[in-house]
């Protein structure tokens, strides 16, 4: 499951000089600048830092990662505790994602004597 949230972390928010998620042993902030030690001791950061949003916990070693991408945000939790955490060399637990999703209502059909919640909640459970 971590791998392939490594994955995700990959396409969404990219690392510089084309380094991996797949390879980050560790997150801590540097100043303001997100910092990843990678395997064989190398530290990068994100290829486009803007895409780092914020963080919990200390700056040596952050609970939480909020990154932006395409206006969305992944939220990528840090636990060494945790069943999952403790066999990660980064201690990844978790990558939240937001979803975006965008529904259009258009109350100017055939329906016309149904409000438009009405009309929501027959298309919502079939009946329309």
């Amino acid at each position: 499951m971590i791998a392939y949230a490594r994955g995700v972390l990959d396409m969404a928010v990219p690392l510089a000089e084309g380094a991996s998620h797949r390879d980050a042993t560790g997150y801590e902030l540097a100043g303001d600048s997100l910092r990843v030690s990678l395997a064989g001791g190398r530290s990068v950061g994100l290829a486009r830092p803007v895409q780092f949003a914020g963080f919990q916990g200390e700056a040596s070693a952050p609970s939480v990662l909020l990154f932006a991408s395409n206006g969305l945000h992944l939220e990528l939790r840090i636990d060494r505790a945790h069943a999952i955490g403790r066999d990660d060399p980064a201690g990844i637990a978790d990558l939240v994602l937001e979803s975006a999703i965008t529904t259009i209502m258009d109350a100017r059909t055939r329906w016309r004597r149904w409000t438009p919640t009405t009309r929501w909640a027959s298309i919502a459970t079939g009946s329309a």
